[in-house]
C-alpha cells in the first residue's frame, strides 16, 4: 500500500493519468485481498471508467478483463450477487474477444462459484466445464486443481459430502506443496463444512483452526489498520492540495471581483435608470392601448347606432310611410265599403310588419331573455333560434347560474351572436360547438366551427357587425383576453377569458 500510494502521488503530480489509473486498479485489488470491499469498489471503478474512455487496444482490453473480474469479486464478498454476476460476465466477454485464456478461465470459474452459492446448478456446471477446459491448456497443476475446489463446492451444495471430501483431500497436498495459500484457505473452509455435515466435529474443528490461522496470516488486523491509515493520509494530502488550489482560485476571483466593483456599480446605476425609462414607456404603451380600445368600442357603438338608424329609416320608416299613404286615401273610399275594407286590412298588415321589425331590432339591442332571465337562458334561446337542419349548434354551459355583471353578460352574448353570424355568412360550416364555463374567478368561452377557416391577420373589421378588432376591444375593456386560432381548411376556434372578480 505504501509503494502504491507513493506511486499514485507521483503520477498525480506529473499528470500521468494512465499510470495513475493502473495504480488505482492495483490498490483496488489490494483492498479485495484486505476484504475492504467499499474501497475496493471505489478504486477499481475509477480505473475502469478511465480504461473505458480510451481507444480500445489489446492492452486496454486486458486491463478491462482483469478489473471487471476484480470488481466482481468485491461485489460477491458484499453478497451483492446480481452486480457480481454482471461484472464477471463483462470480464468473460472481453477476455473471449481478445483470447485471454487465463481471464476466460477465472471469469467462468467465478461465475460457477456464484451460481453454486445461488443453487443454480445447471449454470454452474456449464461455467465449470468451460473453466476446466481452458485451464487444462495452461499445463499448471495448481490451475487445474483449483478448478476442483468449485466442483467440490457444488457437491457440498448437493449434499454429496463424501465425494466432496475425497476430492478436497486429493487436491490439498498440491496446494500445500506449492504454497498456494488462497487455494489452501478455500480447501480448509470447505473441509470444515464437509466434516461438520458428516457429524465429525473433531475434524471439522481441526480444519477450521487451520482456516483461521491461515486467514490471520494472510490478513491480520495490524495490516488492515496500517494500510487503511496510509490510504487515509493519501486522501487527506490530496484533499489539502485541492483546498490550496481552491483557495488560490478564490483569491484570484476576489481580486477580479474587487477590480470590477466600480464597473458593476456603474452598471447597476445605468440599469436602474434604463429600467425606470422602460417602466415609463410601458405605462405610455398601456395608456395608448387603452385609448385605442376605448376608441374601438366607441367606433363599434357608432356603427351599431348607424346600423339601427338605417334599419329604422329603410325598414320601419318606409313601412310607416306606406301606412300613412294608405291612411290618407281612406276618405276617397268611404262610400265604397269593399275598397275601404281592403285598405284597412293593408294598413293593418303594414303596421304588423313594422311592429315585428321594431321587436326584432329591440331584441338585437338587448334580448328579452337576457333582460328577464339570465345569460344562460338567453344563450339557449339564441341557439334554439339559430340551429337549422343545415347548421347544428351545440351549447355546453357549466356554472353560469351565478350572478354575473350585466356588462359581461351583454358583451359575451353579443360576441357569441357575432361569431355565429360570421360562421353562417362566411365559413360554410355545418357544425358549431360552444362552451361557456364559469369558475369563482373567471368565465371562459370557446367557440369552434368546422368551416373553411381564414387568416385572422388578413381580415379587417366587418362593417356589418362589431368586427374582430372591436370584439377584442370590448373584451379588453373588461380586462379579459381573446385568441383566434384559424387557418384555411382548418375551421376556426375563438377562445375568450373574462375575469369576474
Amino acid at each position: 500500500m505504501k509503494m502504491y500510494l507513493e506511486a499514485l502521488k507521483y503520477f498525480d503530480a506529473k499528470g500521468d493519468v494512465r499510470n495513475s489509473n493502473i495504480t488505482k486498479a492495483n490498490i483496488g485489488l489490494l483492498f479485495v485481498d484486505l476484504k475492504d470491499n467499499r474501497n475496493a469498489i471505489k478504486y477499481i471503478t475509477e480505473a475502469i471508467n478511465y480504461f473505458e474512455s480510451q481507444e480500445r487496444s489489446v492492452e486496454i482490453e486486458n486491463k478491462l478483463c482483469e478489473n471487471y473480474l476484480n470488481l466482481g469479486k468485491a461485489f460477491q464478498m458484499q453478497k451483492n450477487y446480481s452486480e457480481a454476476e454482471k461484472q464477471y460476465q463483462k470480464s468473460a466477454a472481453i477476455c473471449n474477444k481478445i483470447g485471454n485464456k487465463q481471464g476466460i478461465s477465472f471469469a467462468n470459474r467465478n461465475l460457477a462459484n456464484l451460481y453454486i452459492l445461488q443453487q443454480k446448478d445447471s449454470l454452474a456446471q456449464v461455467n465449470l466445464q468451460v473453466s476446466q477446459e481452458v485451464r487444462e491448456e495452461f499445463n499448471s497443476k495448481i490451475d487445474q486443481e483449483s478448478n476442483s475446489i468449485d466442483v467440490a463446492q457444488s457437491l457440498i451444495v448437493k449434499g454429496k459430502y463424501q465425494d466432496a471430501k475425497r476430492m478436497l483431500l486429493n487436491i490439498l497436498p498440491t496446494f500445500e506443496k506449492e504454497k498456494s495459500k488462497e487455494n489452501q484457505l478455500s480447501t480448509y473452509k470447505l473441509l470444515t463444512n464437509v466434516y461438520h455435515n458428516s457429524a465429525q466435529p473433531d475434524s471439522a474443528e481441526y480444519y477450521f483452526e487451520k482456516y483461521i490461522a491461515l486467514d490471520n496470516e494472510l490478513v491480520n488486523t495490524n495490516v488492515i489498520s496500517s494500510t487503511a491509515e496510509l490510504e487515509k493520509k493519501y486522501q487527506t494530502l490530496k484533499k489539502d492540495s485541492e483546498i490550496l488550489q481552491q483557495k488560490s482560485k478564490i483569491f484570484k476571483r476576489n481580486v477580479a471581483i474587487s477590480s470590477l466593483a466600480a464597473l458593476l456599480l456603474f452598471g447597476f446605476v445605468f440599469y436602474r435608470n434604463r429600467q425606470h425609462r422602460q417602466k415609463v414607456e410601458h405605462q405610455k404603451a398601456i395608456l395608448h392601448q387603452q385609448d385605442l380600445a376605448t376608441k374601438a368600442v366607441i367606433t363599434a357603438e357608432d356603427n351599431e347606432r348607424k346600423r339601427m338608424a338605417t334599419h329604422l329609416h329603410d325598414g320601419v320608416g318606409q313601412l310607416l310611410m306606406a301606412a300613412n299613404m294608405n291612411v290618407s286615401v281612406l276618405t276617397e273610399y268611404k262610400d265604397n265599403p269593399e275598397n275601404f275594407k281592403n285598405i284597412i286590412q293593408k294598413i293593418s298588415n303594414i303596421l304588423s310588419d313594422a311592429i315585428a321589425d321594431v321587436r326584432t331590432l329591440s331584441h338585437q339591442m338587448m334580448p328579452n331573455m337576457l333582460i328577464k332571465n339570465s345569460l344562460a337562458n338567453a344563450l339557449r334561446d339564441l341557439i334554439e333560434k339559430t340551429s337549422t337542419p343545415k347548421l347544428a349548434v351545440n351549447l355546453q354551459i357549466e356554472g353560469l347560474e351565478k350572478e354575473v355583471d350585466q356588462n359581461i353578460q351583454v358583451t359575451l352574448y353579443r360576441i357569441i351572436q357575432e361569431c355565429i353570424n360570421n360562421t353562417v355568412k362566411h365559413s360554410g360550416a355545418d357544425k358549431i360547438d360552444i362552451s361557456v364555463r364559469q369558475s369563482d374567478k373567471k368565465i371562459t368561452t370557446e367557440i369552434k366551427d368546422n368551416g373553411k377557416g381564414f387568416n385572422p391577420l388578413k381580415i379587417s373589421d366587418n362593417k356589418d357587425g362589431i368586427g374582430l378588432q372591436n370584439m377584442k376591444a370590448r373584451i379588453e375593456m373588461l380586462k379579459g383576453k381573446m385568441r383566434i386560432d384559424s387557418a384555411a381548411d382548418r375551421g376556426t376556434q375563438v377562445f375568450i377569458e373574462i375575469p369576474i372578480v
